[in-house]
């Protein structure tokens, strides 16, 4: 017998985004074991979310609301640190966790860091996950380059601290030493891409390395394909999704040493506390194409472990 018959989750995400990405994962995964799920990503749904009560009638949301009068059956999903996206111009909404973490029943992030910083101590920590296709898809990818090596950085450019690290890895390629040709793609789109194009320009490369602004990409699997390495510097993430992809496609990661990035990259990363131990690092990648394959295998089998199947218990222990 189905438990969950009578039970109705709604869940509102943000238009785009990580959150809705994830969202749209736990949809499909709770009707598959039954649980009626309403999901909503537009204005209507937003303001529809504040009239729905009873008993059976649960809510799970990433984006604040301006009232609630119980806090039974309301959970909110907090993925990035709103102390630092609060902007009265591009998110105002942002100033509402505060107030909307008072009428939750509980509080959902996924990761330990996050809890810490936001000093949300009852706070449960259900990691990020993958979609079984991505993860059969990545397994198409066989061959990585010797002679011309790709280089990706998936990122979006909404947020200053984000748009800032594209700028702090152009600096790092503009330091590397190889006889290879690189190619950097930049991958994504936002408020400050043409500001940040504007500042790379200031950047001297040698002859041999290239970056490429690629704008929002559509068919960004096909660019994880093609590629050889991700890079990545941030001071403003969580669980950026676009690690757990380019783990799936057997993509070695370097990143900067952001704490919750130690949380769930495996053996198959590198993290580096300065630019220097950076470009030492992606030397070291870019002259040996069998540590790119070793690293590249790692990552595939530690992406593995975020199935959705792997957390979707998690999501309906809340329901019960």
């Amino acid at each position: 017998m189905n438990k969950y018959k009578n039970k109705k989750l709604h869940i509102l995400s943000s238009r785009t985004g990580g959150p809705l990405n994830q969202h749209l994962l736990l949809t499909e995964e709770l009707r598959k074991v039954g649980i009626v799920v309403k999901h909503y990503n537009d204005f209507w749904g937003w303001v529809k979310l504040h009239f729905i009560y009873g008993k059976n009638n649960y809510i799970l949301t990433n984006v604040p609301i301006l009232f609630r009068f119980t806090a039974r059956n309301f959970f909110l999903s907090i993925h990035g640190n709103y102390k630092k996206e609060r902007d009265i111009v591009k998110n105002p909404l942002a100033f509402l966790y505060g107030i909307n973490k008072i009428w939750s029943q509980e509080i959902i992030v996924p990761a330990n860091y996050l809890k810490t910083v936001l000093d949300i101590k009852n706070a449960i920590v259900i990691k990020n996950v993958l979609s079984e296709k991505i993860i059969r898809k990545g397994l198409e990818k066989k061959k990585y380059n010797t002679d011309h090596i790709n280089l990706i950085m998936v990122t979006m450019f909404g947020f200053r601290e984000k748009a800032q690290g594209v700028l702090r890895v152009i600096e790092i390629l503009s330091g590397i030493k190889t006889r290879k040709e690189v190619t950097l793609n930049i991958c994504g789109s936002g408020f400050f891409e043409e500001e940040v194009r504007e500042r790379s320009e200031k950047y001297k490369l040698p002859s041999n390395i290239k970056f490429i602004f690629n704008g929002y990409e559509k068919n960004i699997h096909e660019k994880y394909k093609e590629s050889d390495i991700f890079i990545y510097w941030s001071d403003l993430d969580v669980m950026p999704n676009v690690f757990l992809e380019a783990m799936a496609f057997g993509l070695p990661i370097i990143t900067n040493n952001f704490p919750s990035f130690h949380e769930f990259l495996g053996e198959g990363s590198l993290i580096v506390k300065n630019k220097y131990e950076f470009i030492k690092a992606l030397e070291e990648l870019i002259n040996s194409s069998d540590k790119i394959k070793e690293l590249g295998n790692k990552n595939r089998e530690t992406a593995k472990k975020y199935s959705p199947k792997n957390t979707v218990n998690d999501w309906m222990r809340l329901l019960e």
